[in-house]
């Protein structure tokens, strides 16, 4: 069974790693199309986050065609096209069901507790194989797992008619966010450094913010970078919320009369939920509310891997590695 594995730092390869697997009792088997990149991804590629060993199979945001199930899923499941929730809690603790899976203590996490689902097939629990109709293109498949996480940041920020918007990042969490947020009829506004980025989400129909000192009632901090928080800190008005969706290692720096003298809240959205946060995601694609493809910016084969990485480290939009090519060569 081929698998796209990091082999090194900034060194991906498809290597031969092992016999296709039998799904065990309440999993299913999927032949993997292809999966999207994230910043999670890329920062194990420059080496900025460890794996547990070398080669390590990569991928969480993958999607492919149900080809077996084991004992106890409904056999009509074949031939489904599904894309993977790839956070797994126990399902049994007081988060999983309290409705906190993200932050199940015991959670298994693809590409990253456990080698990733890059590879030609993956087993997983029936369940975290989410159902989305078959025509919907590679470049929508590779989204849903992204646009969960932002549907999460959405609804715990509980914006209401009327609130005004910042997000700070144009990457595709912040797009992503955006969209959401203008499918509701939300005013939204967005701060990226990069040019080509900037013109990437206006071009996507998201305007930029309005003045250097304008203030909001919800920021979104996408970026993860301690810029990123200085700015939402100086963007936010009086009584409103700072919501944390992006991820960085510098420290942040503040002080509690920076918050407390404005009453400013900050709130921090990690991933999704089991099993509302897909679903959302689904279903706000599915019901029109938001084309995602656009967001798309290539769909590069698994042959040129290396080039897929290295693109999505610079280029603007989101990148999305195909293995179709996989299953056209066992075809033939």
């Amino acid at each position: 069974m081929l698998a796209l594995s990091l082999t090194g730092e900034r060194d991906v390869a498809v290597l031969d790693v092992a016999p296709a697997p039998q799904p065990a009792p309440g999993e299913l088997r999927i032949a993997v199309r292809g999966l999207g990149l994230c910043g999670s991804d890329l920062s194990r590629y420059l080496g900025h986050r460890g794996v547990p060993r070398l080669p390590w199979v990569v991928g969480h945001e993958a999607f492919g065609t149900v080809t077996a199930v084991g004992d106890g899923v409904d056999p009509s499941r074949m031939g489904e096209t599904v894309v993977i929730e790839p956070i797994i809690g126990c399902g049994e603790c007081l988060r999983c069901t309290g409705g906190m899976s993200a932050i199940c203590e015991s959670r298994r996490v693809l590409g990253m507790t456990e080698a990733g689902a890059g590879s030609e097939h993956y087993t997983l629990p029936a369940s975290h194989a989410h159902t989305v109709p078959a025509e919907w293109p590679l470049a929508v498949l590779g989204c849903i797992e992204p646009l969960a996480v932002a549907a999460k940041a959405v609804e715990l920020a509980d914006v209401r008619e009327g609130d005004s918007v910042l997000i700070i990042g144009g990457g595709a969490q912040g797009v992503f966010v955006g969209k959401l947020l203008q499918a509701r009829g939300i005013r939204v506004e967005l701060s990226e450094i990069q040019p080509e980025k900037a013109a990437f989400v206006a071009d996507l129909g998201i305007g930029p913010r309005s003045a250097p000192d304008s203030q909001y009632s919800r920021v979104f901090e996408a970026s993860g970078s301690a810029g990123g928080w200085k700015s939402a800190l100086a963007a936010v008005e009086p009584g409103g919320a700072i919501v944390l969706v992006g991820m960085g290692s510098a420290p942040l720096e503040f002080t509690s009369e920076d918050l407390v003298l404005r009453q400013v809240r900050v709130l921090s959205s990690y991933v999704y939920d089991h099993p509302t946060g897909f679903e959302r995601a689904i279903n706000a694609v599915r019901d029109g509310a938001i084309d995602v493809a656009p967001v798309v910016s290539a769909v590069v084969p698994v042959a040129e891997a290396s080039r897929a990485y290295e693109s999505a480290l610079t280029a603007p939009g989101k990148v999305v590695i195909s293995f179709e090519e996989w299953s056209r060569d066992a075809d033939e």
